[in-house]
């Protein structure tokens, strides 16, 4: 049905629909009992349809509200209620995800509209959708994946299924394309840029094509101005701006030098590099995914362990990065891969699974949130 949102949070980062138009759920599970560690609280979610399936969290925004996909709907959790926001078909076969959600609980992601033409970028306001559209014609399609609380939205948009991906902002009913750091394409499949986040100020960050090609390179854009974030050395993969807070520090992930990717935390145009977990192997790696106004910062770290290593998540603050997995009591046989977002009270949402399927289908994922403990 088109070019639809993966399940994977870029690096890290499905299913047939079950049709529900914003009904309630109780976020039942057999995990769902809080339970309380060292350092953090332990809550999972139930998932959309019961117990079975998977569900993965997106954003948060400080106030309750969690949103991500679930069994291939968009979700929202608040005040202990899971509800299936619905796609854009009259009948099954239809997905959504969920991506950013701000103060007012406003929600945004993509949706097939139709049945057919790729999946739009949309926005629900209280559980009613609305079609952000393309700016092109029949064949074309869009992916929000931001909002901030004045409603700013942020995403990607294509012309067709092959074209290239080019980020955009909407704004004011406006859709303003924000072009590349130079570079130019016309492959078949290819990122031109992609927009991932957006504060408060307006800044967007994401990755974009340089003027000398690939790979792309992190970006801040404001007021029509796209700047380069560097990069951490390497000089093969791309370095991509996940998050951004509320003063304008960036977060994502870059090659070092010694070829790894590494997590990165990126202000007043320094990028500092975030490091890694475990001893050196083939395989590792981390990454960074969300920054709160404290510069507190979650994501996920590939270490040491199976054939190609696992992922785990992580939390870096005050120069430490931490794997998550030891400073929560996280039920026997499950295990917190990644971390996507954390709030201003420093909640964190993150994803678990059951760790003989952590690096499977993901049919065993679950949406996770972690409350500080004191």
């Amino acid at each position: 049905m088109g070019r639809t949102t993966t399940r994977a949070f870029v690096a890290v980062v499905g299913g047939l629909a079950v049709l529900g138009s914003a009904a309630g759920l109780p976020a039942a599970s057999a995990e769902t009992a809080v339970v309380v560690d060292r350092q953090y609280t332990y809550q999972a979610l139930g998932t959309l349809g019961g117990t079975g399936g998977w569900s993965e969290p997106a954003a948060s925004n400080g106030a309750g509200t969690v949103v991500g996909t679930s069994n291939g709907h968009a979700y929202r959790f608040r005040a202990g209620v899971l509800t299936d926001l619905g796609d854009g078909l009259p009948g099954p076969g239809g997905e959504s995800s969920a991506r950013g959600v701000n103060l007012s609980g406003v929600v945004v992601g993509q949706s097939h509209v139709d049945g057919v033409n790729p999946p739009h970028a949309v926005r629900w306001t209280n559980g009613v959708m609305t079609d952000l559209g393309t700016g092109y014609g029949s064949g074309s399609g869009s992916a929000a994946r931001g909002i901030n609380d004045d409603g700013t939205v942020v995403g990607v948009r294509y012309a067709s299924q092959s074209s290239p991906t080019r980020a955009v902002v909407w704004r004011g009913g406006r859709i303003i394309d924000l072009g590349s750091l130079g570079g130019t394409t016309t492959s078949p499949w290819s990122t031109l840029s992609e927009a991932h986040a957006v504060n408060n100020a307006g800044q967007v960050v994401g990755a974009a094509l340089p003027k000398e090609g690939y790979p792309l390179h992190g970006f801040i854009w404001a007021n029509g101005v796209m700047r380069d974030l560097g990069g951490l050395g390497g000089t093969v993969e791309a370095t991509v701006a996940l998050g951004i807070n509320g003063i304008g520090s960036v977060v994502g992930f870059s090659q070092a030098k010694n070829g790894e990717t590494h997590g990165f935390l990126w202000t007043n145009g320094a990028m500092r590099d975030l490091g890694v977990l475990g001893p050196d192997f083939t395989y590792r790696s981390s990454q960074a995914a969300g920054i709160n106004d404290a510069g507190v910062v979650v994501g996920s770290a590939r270490v040491s362990g199976a054939a190609y290593g696992y992922s785990v998540g992580t939390v870096w603050r005050n120069g430490v990065l931490t794997d998550l997995n030891s400073v929560v009591n996280v039920p026997s046989g499950r295990r917190i891969r990644h971390a996507m977002d954390v709030d201003n009270k420093g909640v964190i949402v993150a994803l678990s699974c059951e760790i003989r399927y952590c690096e499977d289908s993901g049919h065993t994922d679950r949406t996770v949130i972690l409350r500080p403990v004191g």
